[in-house]
C-alpha cells in the first residue's frame, strides 16, 4: 500500500554511514557521531525485527562507499578524524576493506589510487567503479577539490584511475545502469 511502518530503533545513532542489503538483511557500516568516526557493523533482520552487532571494520570511517561483490561486502575511501595542534581535521582515506559475511572477518583490499570521500560504488561488467571527491592543499588557506572515478578489476585486484575533474559534484550516489567514460 505504499505505507511506512515502524520496526524499531537502531541500537546507536550514526550519520554519514553506509548501508547495503545482502540476502534480505540490511547492513549498516561505519559512520560518525559528535565524538568521532566509528567502525561499527550492524545487521538488521527484517523477518525477526532484530539487530546484531558484527565484527567492526579495521578502519573507522564515514562518507565512504560500500557494495556487495561475490557475497562479500567491500568498503572503500571515506574520511576519518585526525587531531593536530588544537584542531580536528577530516582526513580522506584510500583504504579498501572486504568483509566475509560467513566468517564475520575483515581483510585488507587493494588501495584506491588516491584518497577520496563521499564515495559511490557500483559493479558493472566484472569491475567495481568508485566515484568520489579528492582534494589537495593548494596553499595554507585554500583547499582544491576535484572528482575522481577509479575502476577495480576484480581479477587483477588493482584500482586504476579512469577519470578525474569531471564536474563540481561533491556527493555521490550510484545506480548501475550504463556507464560511459571518455
Amino acid at each position: 500500500k505504499n505505507l511506512w511502518s515502524y520496526v524499531g530503533m537502531m541500537p546507536t545513532t550514526l550519520v554519514d554511514l553506509s548501508s547495503i542489503v545482502l540476502r534480505g538483511e540490511v547492513y549498516l557500516l561505519g559512520g560518525r557521531t559528535g565524538v568521532g568516526a566509528h567502525n561499527v557493523v550492524l545487521k538488521f533482520d527484517p523477518r525477526k525485527g532484530e539487530w546484531t552487532s558484527l565484527a567492526g571494520m579495521p578502519t573507522p570511517r564515514f562518507n565512504f562507499g560500500s557494495i556487495v561483490v561475490d557475497s562479500e561486502i567491500l568498503v572503500a575511501g571515506g574520511q576519518i578524524y585526525s587531531h593536530s595542534t588544537n584542531t580536528i581535521r577530516r582526513d580522506s582515506l584510500r583504504s579498501c576493506e572486504i568483509y566475509n559475511v560467513e566468517a564475520n572477518q575483515w581483510r585488507q583490499g587493494p588501495e584506491l589510487t588516491e584518497e577520496m570521500y563521499n564515495v559511490g560504488l557500483m559493479h558493472v561488467n566484472g569491475c567495481v567503479y568508485a566515484m568520489g571527491t579528492s582534494e589537495y592543499q593548494k596553499s595554507p588557506f585554500r583547499i582544491c577539490r576535484y572528482n575522481v572515478v577509479c575502476r577495480l578489476d576484480l581479477t587483477k585486484k588493482r584500482w586504476v584511475q579512469v577519470e578525474s575533474d569531471l564536474c563540481d559534484i561533491r556527493n555521490y550516489a550510484s545506480v548501475a545502469a550504463k556507464l560511459y567514460t571518455r
